[in-house]
């Protein structure tokens, strides 16, 4: 039998110009402990990190926020490394 793990956290990966990821980030982190943002590894692009309870939360907050900044959603998966 194969076990599966339970997923704890998802990565979200947002399109965004690398002129506004600093306001991007500033704002997003505003909300306490809602999600790490991380932006080393992707280029116009940054990887969000958010606890599986509180994805709705995020994607809620999301939706104004990329069309304040010209940002866009490209992909939610589960959380993976490397980051």
């Amino acid at each position: 039998m194969v076990e599966t793990e339970e997923i704890l956290e998802y990565d979200v990966i947002v399109e965004i110009p690398k002129d506004r990821i600093h306001l991007f980030g500033f704002i997003l982190e505003g909300w306490d402990n809602l999600a790490n943002l991380r932006h080393a590894d992707l280029e116009n692009a940054v990887r969000i990190i958010v606890p599986k309870d509180r994805v709705e939360e995020l994607l809620d907050i999301l939706e104004v926020l990329c069309e304040y900044v010209g940002a866009n959603i490209r992909k939610i998966k589960p959380f993976s490394f490397p980051l």
